[in-house]
């Protein structure tokens, strides 16, 4: 069944209004499915760390939020299988402010410049200035 307890790829499902379990606030679910044609994990054999490769797998995404301000309380990310819908991996739960620096991580690492092949230490404060920066500079030469 096509429904946010049963997500197909494409498609984000919001589950109607539930009670929370502490207090009168209302919470909802939110489910998502992407699928991955080609998927990378880290494993050890014989002491060395190699990279395993996976194709036809999916993650399972879902974010619990309240009702009223959509604040998102718990983020879940899940790996199936897609031949056997089975998780294969330990799922990740992002709960509170871990959800926003999530989230931050991965808008720094799509909008980051890159101008040399060096490794690069940066803090958050100067990493979000230079992605803010280029993001400026786009929307002026853009827009």
């Amino acid at each position: 069944m096509d429904n946010y307890e049963n997500p197909v790829e494409g498609r984000t499902y919001i589950s109607p209004s539930l009670n929370q379990f502490i207090g009168d606030r209302k919470i909802r679910i939110a489910s998502k499915v992407i699928e991955s044609p080609d998927t990378y994990a880290f494993g050890m054999i014989k002491d060395e760390m190699v990279i395993r490769h996976k194709t036809d797998a999916k993650s399972y995404i879902t974010a619990k939020f309240f009702e009223d301000t959509k604040g998102i309380f718990v983020l879940n990310i899940q790996g199936y299988s897609v031949a056997t819908d089975k998780p294969h991996n330990a799922s990740f739960s992002f709960v509170g402010d871990e959800i926003g620096k999530l989230v931050e991580f991965i808008r720094n690492i799509q909008s980051i410049n890159f101008t040399h092949r060096d490794s690069v230490n940066i803090t958050d404060e100067e990493l979000s200035r230079i992605t803010l920066s280029d993001s400026q500079v786009k929307t002026f030469v853009t827009g």
